[in-house]
């Protein structure tokens, strides 16, 4: 049987505790396999979107990119990975799947909030959306599982 190799591996975070919980199980994919993590997060853009992004949208951008480059560099720093990140303006489903696909994304690790469109789904849309999508193997952690770290 032949161990499972992922090179790239793409975290969408949206800045909160819950999302941040995938993050220990990336770490302990990602150092084994000497993989690139790429922690990402797409503005969403309401109606259509203008190109240029608005004010609104661009500084929304420029608040969640200081956070996603702060968490990349402790996890470069603390965790010695390679990481990086990524900020868009768009429908975030239709953005993350794109870099998946242009990306030479290998894995998807994320929270799932488990509202979903309708309040019942034990996956948020987002998460239901990729999974539809994508190719690629999906690391989903459900919301409230206890991480223990070393």
């Amino acid at each position: 049987m032949s161990e499972s190799r992922y090179s790239r591996i793409l975290v969408p975070l949206d800045g909160s505790r819950l999302a941040e919980q995938v993050l220990p199980h990336v770490v302990s994919l990602a150092r084994p396999n000497k993989s690139e993590v790429v922690l990402m997060h797409v503005v969403a853009a309401s109606g259509r979107l203008s190109r240029p992004p608005t004010p609104a949208q661009q500084a929304a951008m420029e608040d969640i990119g200081a956070y996603l480059k702060k968490a990349s560099a402790e996890l470069a720093q603390r965790e010695g990975l390679e990481a990086g990140w990524r900020v868009s303006c768009g429908d975030p489903v239709d953005d993350l799947v794109r870099f998946v696909r242009e990306g030479d994304v290998d894995l998807v690790a994320m929270c799932t909030h488990g509202k979903g469109a309708d309040g019942q789904s034990a996956l948020g849309s987002v998460a239901v959306s990729m999974l539809q999508r994508v190719s690629v193997p999906m690391l989903m952690l459900k919301p409230g599982v206890t991480v223990v770290e070393d």
